[in-house]
């Protein structure tokens, strides 16, 4: 019966293992460095969106070079939501290059290139969001920085009695991307070595 018990608790605590691993919200490498970003030029473009939500794109990309202004670490950072990059019925390798020749032929450095892959809102429902940003250099077409980040917001208030019913409007879409974003940008361009001496302080304690 002991045996049994033992086996039981070893369940549980491997599958609560897995459910944490499985719970990630964030996926994000550096697979380079910008060298000297202040004589950089950065092209950002509409973002792709899911079909249901096709005006999300204009509204994302606009967050994101505001963001990127108010970072102030590039030479020039170029809005454009007009241009359409996106090859229809291609696989996003085929949209990429010809984001790429797009900024080339302008002559940028650096192309912001981004996705919605899920947008879920509504006023008492709660928000998902599911954004992914590349950012490539144009002259050896090499990823520089990728990053895959979920938003979840329930518009649930758990202060309110269960019998009452209510519940507060979850918040705006366009507040939900800005966090993203934020985060995402200052990630993007967050120094190294402070993210290595923490890492080398706490060591030492």
């Amino acid at each position: 019966m002991k045996k049994y018990f033992f086996l039981i608790i070893f369940g549980l605590l491997v599958s609560s293992c897995i459910l944490k691993v499985n719970d990630t919200k964030r996926d994000k490498f550096l697979k380079g460095k910008i060298e000297q970003p202040e004589s950089k030029s950065l092209l950002i473009l509409q973002f792709k969106t899911p079909f249901y939500d096709s005006k999300i794109g204009k509204t994302t990309a606009e967050i994101f070079h505001q963001e990127l202004l108010r970072k102030n670490i590039l030479k020039r950072a170029t809005l454009d939501t007009q241009t359409e990059w996106v090859v229809k019925y291609k696989d996003d390798e085929t949209s990429i290059k010809n984001a790429l020749s797009i900024a080339k032929k302008r002559g940028f450095d650096l192309i912001l290139l981004g996705w919605v892959d899920k947008i879920v809102y509504g006023k008492l429902t709660g928000t998902e969001i599911i954004l992914k940003i590349r950012l490539i250099e144009i002259k050896s077409k090499k990823t520089i920085w990728y990053e895959r980040d979920i938003k979840k917001t329930k518009a649930h208030d758990k202060s309110y009695p269960i019998e009452s019913k209510l519940s507060e409007p979850a918040p705006s879409i366009e507040y939900s991307i800005r966090a993203l974003a934020k985060n995402m940008v200052s990630s993007m361009f967050e120094s190294k070595r402070i993210k290595d001496f923490f890492k080398l302080w706490e060591k030492k304690k």
